[in-house]
């Protein structure tokens, strides 16, 4: 017997894939809503600057909100409530990465500050790795704790006899369980310091050899704590850049990105991404070029994000998303407390991305949508790219975009496109039941075979035995509220 299901669906000559024992598979125009992500009840949090190689705020995730290299992070480490937001869990055999060779690590000078809230007291005798990279036979930069209030960041460096290793380390010993402190690693010139809640470290060098090459991987490793806001800078801080990064966490930032503001607000869950059957998330696209931040909606359904009077303008790169139907054209409308502040003009996914600009003086309530211009394909989204309010003189650094490779993407619209039937089949009725083997593929080429439309369900099997008995729904119009009974 089939087991009972319901699901809606919006889409238009899609195949929908079901199955006796369970629903196995579902394609509907080829896409599904991200609804991942963690809420964050945090308004503060730490924002990238122009000297920011890498920040990670791990709300929704271990990739960085803002990286110059790739910000994708890997790793088996667990979200955990953060001094903003949320934090990365780092127990034992739970370690986050992040490329290090392509721009999100600066080798001749830079800092490396995160908040911590340790699972231990400073003062007691086991070590805990923090963080770690590698470069060259030798090279290696590690923070950590030695144990016995020893915290603080060594530095080996060169080959041979230009070999050096130092290093430099802060008092902890007054640290107690589960409280949150803020560390800074300072390399440049030859000094190494480690700076913990904005006091400079009792230990210090100013001989360092600094990293003479570029690490594969920046590993944050199992530090039994939460670490959160973790920014790698390519300039060495002085006792000052310390005191004003900290006070510029703690206040509320001079910018935030609407789709950190979505997932902080406790409403619905926002949706970032195309996303595929199998939790597949395509990336950010608009035109040719690939976005970090951002979040994609379909026409006519806005998205609504409280602002409480706090942010004078929004800034944002719009288009219509990258895998949309090329024939598709929609208007991007902005609202603030239900006042129409802007309209774009009709777009069409081969626009590519188009800069705006609103002023939000005294908004309370912002609303992003779009509205389609005509009749458009299920499959369709709008790209809300880099959409960040802020305040008046804000200095806004985003990530930067980067060009989407031909090959990746005709890989992703080969996906998207899988399940999108292009042959013809009778429109009436609105929809053909075909009866199919398990093991077979579906061809998107390929129509089904007249003895298989419409035909019984069968099965055989023994007591105690599941059997699959499997079908396709092949749609020739948009359908909602289909039942598998």
């Amino acid at each position: 017997m089939i087991q009972n299901s319901r699901l809606s669906v919006a889409g238009c000559r899609a195949a929908f894939v079901g199955c006796g024992s369970a629903l196995w598979g579902v394609r509907l125009c080829g896409w599904l809503w991200a609804m991942g992500g963690l809420l964050s009840t945090a308004w503060a949090q730490p924002v990238p600057d122009r000297d920011t190689l890498l920040l990670a705020n791990f709300d929704g995730g271990v990739n960085a909100d803002f990286a110059r290299g790739t910000p994708t992070g890997w790793g088996r480490a667990n979200l955990a409530p953060g001094r903003f937001g949320h934090g990365v869990c780092l127990e034992a055999g739970r370690t986050v990465s992040f490329v290090g060779n392509d721009g999100n690590f600066h080798a001749p000078s830079g800092t490396i500050e995160f908040w911590i809230k340790p699972n231990w007291s400073g003062d007691e005798a086991a070590r805990h790795a923090v963080f770690t990279c590698r470069f060259g036979a030798k090279g290696y930069i590690n923070i950590n704790s030695l144990g016995r209030g020893r915290f603080g960041i060594a530095i080996s460096s060169g080959e041979g006899k230009q070999w050096r290793w130092r290093r430099a380390d802060a008092d902890v010993s007054d640290w107690k369980p589960h409280q949150w402190h803020h560390v800074a690693c300072v390399w440049g010139a030859g000094r190494l310091q480690v700076f913990v809640d904005g006091q400079l470290g009792k230990r210090s060098s100013q001989d360092a050899r600094m990293p003479d090459a570029l690490p594969q991987t920046l590993d944050l490793g199992a530090a039994d704590a939460v670490v959160d806001g973790f920014r790698i800078s390519r300039r060495a801080y002085t006792a000052d850049d310390v005191r004003r990064s900290i006070e510029a966490a703690l206040k509320r930032p001079p910018f935030r990105h609407v789709e950190d503001l979505l997932a902080a607000s406790g409403g619905p869950t926002p949706r970032f991404r195309r996303t595929l059957v199998g939790n597949i998330r395509l990336p950010l696209m608009i035109g040719s070029s690939v976005f970090t931040k951002g979040f994609v909606s379909r026409p006519d359904h806005p998205v609504t994000v409280p602002l409480r009077g706090e942010f004078d303008a929004l800034k944002a790169e719009v288009g219509v998303e990258a895998f949309s139907d090329p024939s598709d054209r929609c208007i991007f409308v902005v609202k603030g407390d239900g006042k129409t502040l802007f309209e774009s003009r009709p777009l069409k996914r081969e626009d590519g991305p188009q800069p705006i600009s609103v002023s939000l003086r005294g908004v309370k309530e912002l609303e992003l949508g779009a509205r389609a211009v005509g009749r458009t394909s299920a499959t369709t989204l709008t790209a809300w790219a880099n959409a960040v309010v802020m305040r008046r003189d804000a200095d806004v650094v985003v990530p930067p975009p980067h060009p989407a490779k031909a090959e990746i993407v005709k890989m992703y619209r080969r996906q998207v496109n899988a399940d999108r039937y292009d042959f013809s089949l009778p429109p009436e009725p609105a929809l053909h039941v075909a009866a199919k083997f398990w093991e077979d593929d579906l061809d998107p080429s390929k129509p089904p075979t007249a003895d298989r439309i419409g035909a019984k369900l069968t099965a055989f099997a023994t007591p105690g035995e599941y059997e699959p008995l499997c079908f396709v729904v092949y749609a020739t119009q948009d359908l909602c509220d289909v039942h598998v009974t």
